[in-house]
C-alpha cells in the first residue's frame, strides 16, 4: 500500500511549507514575485504565509483526497467477470452462462 504521506500533492505541499518558512526566516528577499512592486515594508509576511497555508491544503488534499476506486460497473457484490477472449466474460463464481 503506498503511502499517502508520499503523494505528489503532500511533497509539492512539503516543498511549499519549506519556500513559505525560509521566506519568514529570511525575509522579504526570499520570496517575491518578479515584475511586481515590491511590497510594503509591513506587509511583506503575507506572501510567506501564503505558501505555508497552500502547502498545507496540499497535503490535506493528498490525505483526504478520492482513495484507489476500482470500477466495479455492472458487477454484482461477490462476482468477478473472466474474459474468454471474445470481448464476452463469464462469471466466475461457478456460473457458465453467456453474457
Amino acid at each position: 500500500m503506498r503511502s499517502r504521506w508520499l503523494s505528489t500533492f503532500a511533497l509539492i505541499g512539503y516543498l511549499l511549507i519549506a519556500i513559505g518558512v525560509a521566506g519568514l526566516v529570511i525575509g522579504p528577499k526570499f520570496v517575491f514575485d518578479p515584475g511586481q512592486l515590491p511590497s510594503s515594508p509591513g506587509k511583506w509576511f503575507l506572501q510567506p504565509c501564503y505558501y505555508v497555508i497552500v502547502g498545507i491544503l496540499m497535503i490535506a488534499n493528498g490525505m483526504f483526497g478520492p482513495a484507489n476506486t476500482t470500477d466495479t460497473t455492472g458487477l454484482e457484490s461477490g462476482d468477478a467477470r473472466k474474459s474468454d477472449g471474445n470481448g464476452k466474460g463469464t462469471v466466475a463464481t461457478g456460473d457458465t452462462r453467456r453474457n
